[in-house]
């Protein structure tokens, strides 16, 4: 699977999980990224125990997060955290491809789960 099918697979998983709109396509990672900003910027404002609890579930460095969040960052919050949140799903999804396993065959249905 290519970079970019792993980005629309990344970035998929990220919609459902933010409840993000789905009106409009987005294809390339900077589109991504500024979508999922959006929902980081509500959190941010809004609703800051709901974003921290994702980012830990999300397995997040911590540090990482604390740089985004810090003032002298040219890039904005909002948009640190998102590229964060992107490039670990991102990872999850290679991972997840990496070490995928083949169904077995010929496996008795009361083994299966």
């Amino acid at each position: 699977m290519d970079k970019e099918e792993i980005h629309k697979q990344s970035f998929d998983l990220i919609k459902q999980s933010f409840e993000l709109d789905n009106s409009e396509e987005v294809n390339t990672k900077e589109a991504m990224v500024k979508a999922i900003g959006e929902r980081v910027s509500y959190w941010l404002e809004y609703d800051l125990e709901q974003l921290f609890s994702f980012l830990y579930r999300m397995d997040i460095d911590q540090s990482k997060v604390e740089h985004a969040l810090s003032l002298g960052n040219v890039v904005p919050a909002n948009l640190g955290i998102a590229a964060l949140i992107f490039d670990r799903q991102v990872a999850r999804l290679e991972t997840k491809l990496k070490y995928k396993q083949e169904e077995i065959e010929d496996l008795d249905e009361e083994l299966r789960y």
